[in-house]
């Protein structure tokens, strides 16, 4: 029975594995990333106790917030562009 075990983890391993790299290769944004809350599902996996687990999901968690970033600090970039600031607060 200790050989089915082994052989159900490292199957569970290798799907795991399997969804990190299509995560990986597939197109993401701002907007996909926050309704779904894959980014937290992902982010729970760098610490997995198979290494090769944990450094993808480290480098997909990397890549993301590097995206997320981004995105924000165009966002804000756009926002300052549109609205002055006044000594008394913003004006449009």
């Amino acid at each position: 029975m200790i050989g089915a075990t082994s052989s159900k983890v490292t199957e569970k391993k290798q799907e795991a594995l399997g969804v990190l790299e299509a995560l990986e290769q597939a197109p993401v944004d701002l907007r996909l990333l926050e309704a779904s809350q894959i980014a937290w599902a992902v982010s729970g996996l760098k610490d997995h106790q198979c290494q090769h687990v944990a450094s993808l999901a480290r480098s997909i968690s990397d890549k993301w917030h590097t995206l997320a970033t981004k995105a924000l600090d165009k966002a804000n970039a756009v926002l300052s562009q549109s609205c002055e600031v006044s000594p008394s607060g913003f004006t449009p």
